[in-house]
């Protein structure tokens, strides 16, 4: 597979940077009530990290287009093939 090097954004870098310190707000919130006996025993606490086979791409809905079974990316003028549906999380444009 080929490397694909990209300048990001503002606006990538920050939409990245806000869910990486939500996720580890997140962590560090539970791991305190884990401490103090808030949290059921099975609930175990664990620090975000990256999954070796997933693919998790945060792209804001201004800045892509859907062709057939391809999305385009405006910010890097590329294109990439997708299978299956795709998950939408949020609301798009009105």
């Amino acid at each position: 597979m080929k490397n694909i090097k990209a300048i990001l954004h503002g606006a990538n870098v920050e939409q990245v940077t806000r869910k990486n310190m939500g996720a580890w707000k997140s962590f560090f919130t539970l791991s305190k009530k884990k401490k103090e006996g808030e949290l059921p025993n099975w609930m175990k606490p664990k620090p975000p990290h990256k999954k070796k086979d997933d693919l998790f791409l945060l792209i804001k809905n201004d800045r892509y287009k859907i062709e057939g079974n391809e999305i385009y990316l405006l910010d890097f003028n590329l294109r990439l093939k997708f299978n299956g549906k795709l998950k939408w999380v949020g609301k798009g444009n009105p």
